[in-house]
């Protein structure tokens, strides 16, 4: 049976995520910010603040005894900050920064990079995939969410990046823009 992780189960498309893994068979771990979802047979759940390392950090000592991952998928999103650039505050800017992107790095690599194993090799199988959900704001951006924007297209400059790196690992990397946010 195969293993997969999602991130931010409790959403709206972590849910229909789940739902379609669980009828594939999937060994579930999804995570959950605010809104503790409901006991789904076959899911373990995890809660999980992408703004902060210790919750991260959590969350890999949960994976330490897990089996390796065939897939993650990430769903996770900080609401934007709605407000013309100079009215926002850098810590604001920041934090959007942090939890839609710059964590979310943190955690693949330390997956990667085999830190969580006793025997210092990746978590990830050969074949395995990771896959991050964007919105459509990265197709056509729109004015008033400047740090939403800029945090999700590092976020899709760093999944280029990291299936180039890794063709050779045969991990395969998979960024997918939805409509609703």
């Amino acid at each position: 049976m195969k293993n997969a992780i999602v991130l931010g189960a409790s959403g709206e498309t972590g849910k229909a995520i789940i739902d379609l893994l669980l009828k594939l068979e999937y060994n579930l771990i999804g995570t959950y910010y605010s809104k503790e979802p409901q006991e789904i047979k076959g899911v373990e759940f995890f809660h999980l603040d992408m703004s902060s390392i210790s919750s991260i950090n959590n969350l890999l000592n949960v994976l330490k005894t897990k089996e390796n991952i065939d897939l993650l998928v990430n769903t996770i999103s900080k609401k934007p900050t709605f407000n013309r650039l100079e009215k926002i505050s850098f810590e604001d800017y920041k934090q959007e920064m942090d939890v839609n992107c710059l964590n979310f790095i943190y955690l693949i690599q330390k997956l990667l990079g085999g830190l969580i194993n006793q025997d210092k090799s990746s978590k990830f199988n050969k074949n395995s995939n990771i896959i991050n959900i964007l919105t459509e704001f990265v197709i056509g951006p729109v004015k008033y969410v400047s740090p939403y924007i800029t945090s999700k297209y590092a976020m899709l400059g760093f999944m280029q990046t990291l299936s180039a790196e890794l063709q050779d690992k045969e991990i395969d990397i998979a960024v997918h823009a939805l409509k609703d946010m």
